[in-house]
């Protein structure tokens, strides 16, 4: 079936004159454990806007830490992820700080954005690392394939950064140490 998409392609190029134009662009398809995720997160979001008091919604963010270990298998690795380069920029040091958007949510897997949080975890991302030189060729709005490690966190799982409970739950923020970051 693969060789005859090729042909096929192969065929158009040269009827319409295409001779310059790529074969197929190769589409960047999210892996299980990120549809997974993906859904551990969103499943939630109506029980804790729904809850009655700060109890109730304080069990769901718990419970949510629970579905998203279970969606990624025990383990905090992450390889192959798709989303979309929502921002990156430097801070005062020269390191990179990015931040992806997942499709499927209103989450964002990021790098720490200062030099004081990001002090014991390291995941700014320094000038002499292949996943910075990676990044400098990329603009906002590409689409990525990322892979790296979510800090650990007991009550999350995965270490999320929002500044309150209610922005944790509707549009989380997830701190990845990055290993790798290319197009798709």
């Amino acid at each position: 079936m693969r060789r005859r998409g090729v042909l096929l392609d192969l065929a158009l190029t040269a009827i319409l004159g295409l001779a310059d134009a790529p074969l197929r662009a190769q589409s960047c398809v999210a892996p299980r454990t990120q549809v997974a995720f993906a859904r551990a997160v969103e499943s939630v979001k109506s029980e804790y806007a729904a809850a009655p008091n700060e109890l109730r919604k304080s069990a769901v963010r718990t419970r949510r830490g629970a579905l998203i270990r279970s969606a990624l298998g025990g383990s905090r690795a992450v390889t192959s992820w798709v989303g979309r380069l929502r921002r990156m920029q430097t801070n005062s040091e020269g390191r990179a700080m990015i931040v992806v958007e997942l499709d499927g949510t209103n989450g964002t897997i990021e790098t720490w954005n200062n030099a004081l949080s990001d002090m014991m975890d390291n995941t700014l991302i320094p000038q002499s690392s292949p996943v910075y030189s990676a990044l400098s060729d990329m603009a906002v709005g590409q689409t990525v394939l990322f892979s790296g490690s979510f800090l650990r966190d007991e009550r999350d799982y995965a270490r999320e950064a929002s500044m309150t409970e209610a922005g944790s739950m509707s549009s989380p923020n997830f701190i990845l140490r990055f290993r790798s970051v290319r197009r798709c």
